[in-house]
């Protein structure tokens, strides 16, 4: 299990680091900045699998799930890098969206607090005998 564990953690690893990189550079970050974007990409990665193993009220599957960041935002990530008269604006812009996506999605989940549907299963009503 210890070497399972470890090329889980490994393969993990190179999706956490990858995006933060390639959006890094489009942006124009010096060594410093890139250094400090990985290491929040990955402090926050290990926030979420937290979340996700312990749960906490109705966030996480309380499974082993690795969470972390996902290539399908690079590309809009990028997008927003090219409209963006300024590279060094283009940061605060894509942290923004990133925040309202995730609070919309928080709020769409079923279960959560804005959304229609519930996550409790109602048991079926019972037979009347016949």
């Amino acid at each position: 299990m210890l070497t399972s564990g470890l090329q889980h953690v490994a393969a993990m690893y190179a999706g956490v680091v990858a995006p933060p990189l390639i959006v890094g550079a489009a942006v124009g970050l010096s060594g410093t900045e890139l250094t400090f974007l990985t290491g929040a990409s990955l402090f926050t990665a290990g926030l979420a699998t937290f979340l996700q193993t312990l749960g906490v009220w109705k966030i996480g599957a309380r499974l082993p799930f690795v969470n972390g960041v996902t290539f399908a935002g690079v590309a809009p990530m990028l997008a927003i890098v090219d409209t963006t008269d300024d590279k060094a604006d283009a940061l605060p812009v894509i942290f923004g969206a990133i925040i309202v996506a995730g609070l919309l999605g928080f709020l769409a989940a079923p279960g959560s607090p804005g959304s229609s549907g519930s996550s409790r299963r109602s048991s079926p009503a019972p037979s009347s005998p016949s």
